[in-house]
């Protein structure tokens, strides 16, 4: 539980908000108890378009799709676009690996069959993992790829008039996931 600054109302939530809007004043609120006791980011992409911005493209999108309901792309329904700021890892990890391939191609009335031995080490350079439990992993690697070059500072002001998570997710409990990752790169790249 938080009180809202400008209308003081009390506001509750799951513990994992870090930033959101009181629903009775709509004034930003940045929950600074959700980063007690935590070490707080490194850096943050600040969002590149505001709300108006977002809504227009919305439209835009929407516009004459005709299974989409009126109502889904009224006003009042856009109103509640609202930007959210997902805690990520950011790994950078040497790879390296040994793969077997046999292909076979035809020739004329006879099939040629090789066989491919490969060995390579590569270096994968701030791989993203989410830190979030609330976003939906599949969802998560639809937001990527992040462009890097728009990386600032953590400030908590970025947070002001948007929905942000805490990172529930440590590095230990996603590591295996960083592996997975780069594994499955790596063994397309092998593939081509």
């Amino acid at each position: 539980e938080w009180e809202c600054k400008a209308c003081g109302a009390v506001l509750v939530s799951d513990g994992q908000v870090g930033a959101t809007e009181c629903p009775y004043c709509g004034n930003p609120a940045i929950v600074q108890s959700t980063f007690e006791g935590m070490n707080l980011p490194d850096g943050i992409i600040p969002f590149a378009v505001n709300k108006d911005t977002a809504m227009n493209n919305m439209k835009e999108f929407y516009s004459g799709k005709k299974l989409i309901p009126d109502s889904f792309i009224s006003n009042n329904r856009m109103e509640k676009i609202q930007g959210v700021y997902v805690p990520f890892w950011l790994f950078d990890m040497h790879y390296s690996d040994r793969q077997f391939y046999k292909y076979s191609k035809k020739q004329g009335k006879t099939t040629v069959t090789r066989y491919e031995y490969f060995e390579a080490k590569t270096f994968f350079k701030q791989l993203t993992l989410d830190a979030s439990l609330n976003l939906n992993d599949d969802s998560s690697a639809r937001l990527e790829p992040y462009d890097m070059r728009q990386l600032v500072d953590f400030d908590m002001a970025y947070l002001s008039g948007y929905y942000a998570d805490r990172f529930d997710e440590g590095i230990d409990e996603i590591e295996s996931f960083a592996v997975q990752n780069v594994k499955e790169q790596f063994d397309t790249e092998m593939q081509k």
